[in-house]
């Protein structure tokens, strides 16, 4: 039997999954390289996971590269939001160059097991808040803060916070990227460290490559710093738990649907490590 020091792990849900839910995406511009400040979260950001010579050097993508907050309202293991950092691709073992996602966020304990482990996807959990800032108001409130260490009534403060407003008279279109000419959806994430203090945050030995497209209606959405303790001037976010990015424009998708398929596991044979 598990001792209350010592919990197990959350339940392995294995893929595919199938998810739903809403998302927005906004595109971000920022002075954003692999040694800015929480580029990395900070536990993978001590490891090989943040090495180029381990993990392959960061290549860069459109300006900041993009920010995806999703809202899953059904998942293999139930509802839960997310908060993701995608600042463009890397070098991979095969040769090629990849999309990677280098910090994120979600709300489910069950997420950061499942996510860490079938697809090396570096989940930490947070707590989010999406409000409308009036009752008949369409500006949505997105606050995402940190845990509480001990149970306590105080609250932490955000260190992500944004208003998203649709475009009036703005025509919604149908949204799929599977469609959109030279753009793929392939990510290809490095093995992760794990945490001997969590036993959700668990480490991988594998590199791992997932595909997934996205589709549902999309209507494109100003996307606004909403202000706040620690938060600077025109920033999205800290700088600490999430990088320091400024939006340029979102784009809301609802009806998203989408099947995770099982990761692809490769590996650097030589174990030479990358040439810089």
């Amino acid at each position: 039997m598990a001792s209350s020091s010592n919990p197990p792990h959350p339940p392995l849900v294995p893929p595919p999954w199938r998810i739903a839910g809403e998302v927005y995406l906004i595109a971000v511009s920022g002075s954003i390289n692999n040694h800015s400040p929480a580029f990395y979260s900070p536990m993978e950001a001590e490891s090989d996971f943040a090495s180029e010579e381990k993990s392959g050097k960061f290549r860069g993508g459109a300006a900041g590269g993009s920010v995806m907050i999703v809202r899953y309202t059904s998942s293999s293991v139930g509802p839960y939001d997310e908060l993701a950092y995608i600042p463009g691709k890397f070098d991979t073992p095969d040769g090629k160059k990849h999309w990677r996602t280098t910090n994120i966020y979600v709300s489910s304990e069950d997420s950061v097991y499942n996510g860490r482990l079938h697809w090396n996807i570096p989940k930490h959990l947070a707590i989010f808040s999406f409000t409308p800032l009036s009752e008949k108001s369409k500006t949505i409130r997105i606050e995402v803060s940190m845990p509480s260490l001990v149970a306590s009534s105080t609250k932490n403060p955000p260190f992500f916070m944004a208003l998203c407003t649709p475009f009036r008279y703005m025509p919604s279109f149908p949204f799929n990227t599977k469609y959109i000419p030279f753009f793929d959806v392939m990510f290809t994430q490095p093995p992760l460290p794990g945490s001997p203090s969590s036993y959700s945050e668990v480490g991988t030995k594998e590199w791992k490559t997932i595909t997934a497209d996205l589709k549902g209606k999309a209507t494109f959405t100003r996307v606004r710093p909403a202000g706040g303790e620690g938060l600077e001037e025109g920033e999205l976010a800290d700088g600490i738990h999430f990088p320091k990015i400024k939006p340029l424009f979102g784009i809301h998708l609802k009806g998203m649907d989408m099947e995770l398929l099982a990761a692809i596991e490769t590996t650097n044979d030589k174990n030479e490590g990358f040439k810089l």
